[in-house]
C-alpha cells in the first residue's frame, strides 16, 4: 500500500478537490490519502464532507489559534505516522501529479535496496503567462561548472518534498525537524548520512509525470 500524505491549512481549501482529483487518478490501486490540515476559523468543506463516505481519505483537522500554526515539518510527522501504507508519497497541495506518478515512482523501491526517491527534474506552469517550463538542477549545475558534489545544486535536487516517495519506517526513524522551511533537504541530509549517499534514487522526468 502507498500512503499520500499532505500537510494543508484553511488558507488553502481552493487547492484540495485538485489534490484529491490527483490522488484519485493514480493507476496505482492500493493507496490512501492521509490529510493533516491546521485552521483558524473552519476546516476544509470538501474534505469533511468527502471523508464521511471515502475509506480511502484520512482527514485530521486540527484548530489553532491565528499565528500559533504548527510547522510543515511536524504536520509530516503526523502524517507518516497515521499512514497505513509500506511507502509514503508526498504530495503539495498546489502541485499535479500525473495518474502514473506512484507507479513510475515506487518500483524503485520494491527491492529493498533503496530508501527513497525523489524527482531530479520536474515541470512548472505559469499560470499568469500560460507558459511552461521545465527545472533541471542538475544541469544547472553543470551549466555553471558545478556538478552534484556542490552545495548548491545537492538542495535543488534532493530539497523539494513534493515529490519524495520513501519507505514508511524511514519517517518513523528519522522524522522531519519542526520547521516550515528547509525540512524537507534535512530530512534527506539525514537519511543519506545514515544508509548512505546512494539510498536515495534521483529520478530524472523528461516525461511529465509531475
Amino acid at each position: 500500500r502507498v500512503s499520500v500524505v499532505t500537510p494543508t491549512t484553511d488558507t488553502r481549501h481552493d487547492f484540495h478537490e485538485a489534490l484529491w482529483k490527483c490522488f484519485e487518478a493514480q493507476a496505482w490501486e492500493d493507496k490512501e490519502l492521509v490529510v493533516i490540515e491546521t485552521y483558524a476559523r473552519e476546516p476544509s468543506k470538501f474534505f469533511t464532507e468527502l471523508a464521511k463516505r471515502e475509506p480511502r481519505l484520512v482527514f485530521v483537522a486540527i484548530h489553532r489559534p491565528q499565528g500559533q500554526d504548527w510547522s510543515i515539518g511536524l504536520k509530516r510527522n503526523i502524517a507518516t505516522h497515521m499512514a497505513s501504507g509500506e511507502f509514503v508519497a508526498s504530495f503539495d497541495d498546489d502541485d499535479l501529479y500525473a495518474p502514473l506518478y506512484l507507479k513510475s515512482m515506487i518500483p524503485f523501491l520494491e527491492d529493498g535496496s533503496k530508501q527513497a526517491v525523489t524527482l531530479s527534474s520536474w515541470f512548472i506552469y505559469d499560470q499568469a503567462s500560460h507558459e511552461w517550463g521545465f527545472c533541471d538542477p542538475i544541469a544547472w549545475g553543470l551549466a555553471k561548472g558545478m556538478d552534484l558534489s556542490y552545495r548548491q545544486v545537492k538542495e535543488k535536487a534532493y530539497g523539494y518534498g513534493f515529490s519524495y516517495v520513501f519507505r514508511r519506517r524511514v519517517g518513523l526513524d528519522l522524522s522531519y525537524e519542526d520547521m516550515d522551511l528547509g525540512e524537507d533537504f534535512l530530512f534527506m541530509k539525514h537519511l543519506q548520512s545514515r544508509k548512505g549517499e546512494d539510498c536515495v534514487v534521483l529520478y530524472h522526468d523528461d516525461f511529465g509525470i509531475c
